[in-house]
């Protein structure tokens, strides 16, 4: 009797510990490897758009999201370097199988593709950085009037301050042909406000390209002096901004709404600028005077 019931408490333990052995289901992932160039991208972040999944890939380039959680359906994987350089999505079936290989090829993307419909209302955008004495106020806000998605909406905290302030990018590669920059724009008043600048070390006064808005509802751009484009801009509604630069030969084309507004070509702002790797936005409001905000969506830099 004591034999058996030792024998039997002996293959409950090892039972037990059969099913402590035991693992659950295999987790689903979508893996795979970012290259650009053909060279392996670190810092690429991998995200199941609509979801909170996302990683980051290592030094090789890959990555592996756990998506289990997930339904079975079609989804939108976007791999961004550092979030919003050179953007790429890929559409992908999740199923109840173990592995999706999904490879990112980034050689076509765009230098920057920054809508700001991922990120936080109330948190600093994700930015390169921005050039400032804590005055300007970079903020993600629902847009304004008839667009959907977020913005970054520009103003100043402390009026008393002239000095320009710079929020820019980076971009990820230099660059020392053509270009072109689009954006969206939102004005709540008239008056002069923000530049669009392309440029080297920053994107105010050492610029290449300088387009203003300026006083009265109009569009300037910069170079030895304000220049008059022609063209103007309303308060309180969206409209969308263009610049085709051309680094060699020092110039750009501006366009508003689609309708180029440069009879002839605007030279650089600073004529010893020969290659470009800085994109973004400054604000200069006079000492005393109020600031206007602006609203800033849909950010893209590429080549065509």
């Amino acid at each position: 009797m004591k034999r058996w019931i030792s024998i039997t408490l002996c293959g409950l333990l090892l039972a037990s510990f059969g099913c402590l052995l035991k693992t659950g289901p295999e987790a689903v992932r979508v893996s795979g490897q970012v290259t650009r160039n053909g060279e392996p991208m670190a810092d690429v972040i991998v995200s199941l758009l609509g979801t909170d999944i996302y990683t980051v890939t290592n030094e090789n380039g890959q990555y592996s999201l756990n998506v289990s959680t997930v339904e079975p359906g079609e989804y939108t994987v976007k791999a961004a370097w550092k979030g919003h350089y050179c953007p790429v999505t890929q559409q992908i079936t999740v199923e109840n199988t173990s592995l999706t290989d999904v490879d990112f090829l980034l050689d076509d993307a765009p230098y920057l593709y920054a809508d700001f419909d991922d990120e936080e209302v109330g948190d600093l955008p994700l930015i390169t950085g921005i050039r400032s004495k804590n005055n300007l106020l970079p903020q993600i806000v629902d847009n304004p009037g008839d667009r959907p998605g977020k913005s970054v909406r520009l103003t100043k905290a402390d009026v008393t301050q002239g000095n320009a302030e710079d929020f820019y990018y980076v971009l990820p590669e230099t660059i020392e042909d053509k270009v072109t920059v689009e954006t969206w724009l939102y004005a709540e008043g008239t008056s002069r406000s923000i530049a669009l600048g392309v440029g080297d070390q920053n994107v105010s006064d050492l610029s290449a390209v300088s387009v203003y808005l300026y006083s009265n509802g109009k569009i300037y751009y910069y170079a030895g002096g304000f220049k008059d484009t022609g063209a103007t801009y309303e308060a309180g509604k969206w409209f969308h901004l263009k610049v085709v630069v051309d680094v060699p030969a020092q110039q750009y084309d501006i366009y508003v709404d689609g309708e180029k507004v440069t009879d002839v070509p605007a030279p650089f702002r600073n004529d010893k600028l020969t290659k470009l790797n800085r994109v973004g936005f400054f604000m200069y409001v006079a000492p005393g005077n109020e600031p206007q905000p602006v609203y800033v969506d849909s950010l893209l830099v590429y080549q065509e």
